[in-house]
């Protein structure tokens, strides 16, 4: 589906870049309420829409038909007319061709309401990220077993990804009816990375573990003085996202097949994470272009496919002596051999310190990642 999310991100340049829209405003939704930002965007691109009455109709439950219009438009097809027979035929069609759905046997079953579970396979096939992670999260999901055998993979993805994140008590409730301001919420972090929601599930204990480790921090410089001192450049969750970024997704998480099928997978998942090579290291010993060549070496030595998934939270951030951003959390892998898919091993869990700065253009990128102990 890289074609999906290359219309998705597409989409969301031309929001960001386009003329603020004027204050959207109806009867029953108030400035203050916590989706008002997401229906703001979206109903002025014409994504999403009120009603005649002057209402929006936030609880509203959702249909699957009226989901899979959202999602469609929300990609960019936003020519597509109402059928004269059956509304969302045209968009229903639009779905099966770009894979988001399977056919079914009749239009019938589209027009049911849409339960979370359904919405977790819509979505997922509308995205081309890395997921490897998200084989880890099914232990922070309280209600997990009660997902469909054939949905537990694409739930996993949209928890791991920020996309939907669940309930207070850590329940996903797969079979809970979707309403129109979750659904926009949704639309909303599949298009906008950065509207996407960190799952804190570290126990206190491993909390204090990770405090009590000895550190660059200084002293009662925590995550909301990093927020107060930094504003705007960056919030706790980006600093938080790209820390994850890195200890995930470059040094783990890289699809050895893509690998070997093509090198510029390599460079583009390196260059994603490492803003500035001259200054990077590991573990304050390998300059970036020699780690780059070692990292490179050992995937193709490898004979088992390593995800995994890194914990942190707000009381895990702060800032060193030189003012750059510190981020502590525990990062457990898990293998599998490459033929069988099978588990090799147990869990490995490390806890790590990862320090981050800014480039000239406030950019972030990883000046160092040790391990503490």
């Amino acid at each position: 589906m890289k074609e999906n999310i290359g219309i998705l991100m597409i989409l969301f340049i031309l929001i960001l870049t386009s003329n603020v829209q004027a204050e959207v405003v109806f009867k029953d939704v108030s400035i203050n309420v916590w989706y008002y930002e997401d229906m703001h965007l979206l109903v002025g691109k014409n994504v999403v829409a009120g009603y005649a009455d002057g209402t929006f109709k936030p609880n509203s439950t959702l249909t699957k038909d009226a989901f899979i219009k959202l999602v469609v438009t929300a990609m960019g097809y936003t020519n597509i007319k109402n059928a004269n027979d059956y509304w969302a035929k045209n968009f229903i069609n639009k779905a099966i061709e770009l894979k988001l759905i399977s056919a079914g046997p009749d239009y019938n079953i589209y027009k049911k309401e849409i339960t979370r579970e359904e919405v977790a396979d819509i979505v997922i096939n509308a995205l081309d990220e890395n997921y490897g992670g998200s084989v880890l999260v099914s232990r922070m999901i309280k209600d997990f077993n009660d997902v469909r055998a054939e949905s537990k993979e694409n739930v996993s993805k949209i928890f791991y990804k920020g996309i939907i994140t669940g309930y207070k008590d850590k329940t996903y409730r797969p079979k809970g009816i979707l309403t129109r301001a979750e659904a926009i919420a949704i639309i909303s972090r599949v298009i906008n990375e950065n509207k996407r929601v960190y799952v804190e599930s570290l126990m206190e204990s491993e909390i204090r573990k990770i405090q009590a480790f000895s550190s660059k921090l200084e002293r009662n410089k925590n995550a909301s003085y990093v927020e107060k001192t930094l504003g705007e450049m960056q919030k706790i969750t980006n600093f938080i996202t790209f820390a994850k970024k890195y200890a995930e997704d470059l040094t783990y998480n890289i699809n050895v097949i893509a690998l070997l099928e093509d090198d510029r997978f390599f460079e583009k998942t390196f260059n994603q994470v490492y803003k500035d090579e001259n200054r990077v290291t590991k573990t304050g010993a390998f300059p970036a272009d020699e780690y780059k060549q070692m990292l490179y070496t050992d995937i193709l030595k490898s004979e088992n496919r390593t995800v995994a998934l890194f914990e942190t939270e707000q009381q895990l951030l702060g800032l060193s002596n030189e003012g750059n951003v510190i981020v502590r959390g525990k990062l457990t892998c898990r293998s599998f051999d490459y033929i069988s898919n099978i588990q090799v091993g147990q869990d490995s869990v490390s806890y790590l310190e990862i320090e981050i700065g800014f480039n000239k253009l406030s950019e972030p990128y990883i000046i160092n990642c040790i391990q503490l102990s």
